[in-house]
């Protein structure tokens, strides 16, 4: 039975390593379209990739999606540092602490987008953080905290006289749905008084285990739901000629394309960045060189299927099976596999591995095989020696390893690509 919702996936800074992104000519296809608007509702967050660097594409893109809402700000609005004319800490290119836009406007608009023109050559990476797991945080850290931010209202207010504009609104940082789960963040600290509730929301919010901080180059473009994901930026040079175009659309046009879908049975459940990183994993292990004498795609489920039936943990049976990938032939195919999909495994030197950067332990097994290959102690330095005996799975690997050379079942690449998600959203949280 297919879904009647996409489920809400709560991040941390581990979203980094999986952002969920798409290359601009996506969007000219429904599906394309489609798998942004189901990362909006799952993530909160998507990033678009190649957009035309031009004045103007922000709305442009914008209307594909859904409608802009003009503001008086107008229908688009520039980011850039105005120095000494700066009426706004947008206008300067001083750190920006995380916030929610336009709280003092209702209804407020409920999805922001920022595209990069031109990026400061030091600094100035843009920062988001998921303000309902924040929030979740702070209900497990402060229940009293989280209480009153639920409970008590805050005014905001803008005024620009020069302009006859006057708006204001009032709502909760923290509101809730009927089932007490979190449905809005409205978090603006130039608006409120600091009570400790608010500060200690703040310090949450602010703090890097929170971010996924982007360096948007120019043809970046970043879009959000802005009430659940809070922004900021961080400093860069003065003077610095990062410019960024913003825009603002309504929230329903991006629920009622992925509602529909689900009315009409399609299935989204692929537009998911951890089943997407399972995807490559396996693509890369099953593209490794074959000879008529070693298979590395078919020993790598071998020794992950062993290590899975000695009851090893989750994150060794991973290593077995990664292992294999991490070897000097497969850096050119991790970067062929990731290209259109994970941008921050491209280029990687030979130096780093794309498996330390998915948290795989490989170099747990890569002592393991050491060992069993006849090296014994003899070919491990002292600091490898300390650290191959202070591993608990060392013994039963060795074990693993032997088994594989003997013969040994392996099990179906199907059965790891969950074990693999897991392990992803793990990272993610």
């Amino acid at each position: 039975m297919q879904p009647k919702s996409v489920e809400r996936f709560l991040w941390t800074r581990g979203l980094s390593q999986f952002l969920p992104e798409i290359p601009y000519a996506s969007l000219n296809s429904r599906s394309g379209k489609l798998q942004l608007c189901t990362y909006l509702q799952r993530y909160g967050l998507g990033i678009i990739r190649g957009v035309d660097v031009e004045t103007g594409m922000v709305a442009k893109v914008g209307n594909q999606i859904g409608n802009v809402r003009v503001t008086n700000y107008g229908s688009i609005f520039d980011v850039q540092d105005k120095g000494a004319e700066a009426t706004n800490l947008a206008f300067t290119s001083q750190r920006i602490r995380a916030h929610t836009d336009n709280p003092y406007r209702d209804p407020f608009p409920g999805v922001q987008m920022l595209h990069c023109l031109e990026s400061a050559e030091e600094g100035g990476a843009t920062m988001f953080i998921d303000g309902f797991r924040v929030a979740e945080e702070l209900r497990i850290q402060d229940p009293e905290a989280f209480r009153m931010l639920t409970a008590t209202s805050h005014p905001f207010e803008y005024r620009d006289p020069d302009e006859g504009v006057l708006l204001r609104a009032a709502a909760p940082v923290i509101q809730l749905d009927q089932a007490n789960a979190v449905q809005r963040i409205t978090f603006n600290n130039r608006s409120a008084e600091y009570y400790r509730a608010w500060a200690a929301f703040d310090f949450l919010a602010n703090s890097d285990d929170y971010a996924v901080k982007l360096l948007m180059r120019p043809g970046d473009m970043a879009i959000w739901l802005n009430g659940r994901v809070m922004h900021g930026r961080e400093s860069y040079r003065a003077g610095g000629r990062r410019h960024i175009q913003g825009a603002y659309l309504d929230q329903d046009e991006i629920h009622s394309s992925v509602m529909a879908a689900l009315a009409e049975g399609v299935d989204v459940s692929s537009f998911d960045v951890h089943k997407l990183a399972a995807n490559v994993c396996m693509e890369v292990l099953s593209s490794l060189p074959r000879t008529a004498e070693e298979d590395p795609f078919r020993e790598a489920l071998k020794l992950a299927t062993a290590a899975r039936r000695s009851g090893a943990r989750s994150d060794i049976v991973l290593a077995c099976l990664m292992h294999a990938a991490s070897r000097p032939d497969a850096f050119e195919i991790w970067t062929q596999v990731a290209q259109a999909n994970f941008r921050q495994l491209r280029d990687l030197g030979e130096t780093t591995s794309p498996l330390a950067r998915m948290g795989f332990a490989t170099e747990v097994v890569a002592f393991a095989q050491k060992v069993e290959d006849g090296w014994r102690f003899d070919g491990l330095s002292r600091e490898e020696q300390t650290r191959y005996l202070a591993i608990p799975e060392a013994e039963m690997l060795l074990q693993c390893i032997r088994a594989c050379r003997d013969g040994g079942a392996s099990s179906t690449p199907d059965s790891f690509h969950a074990l693999l998600c897991e392990h992803f959203q793990h990272q993610s949280k």
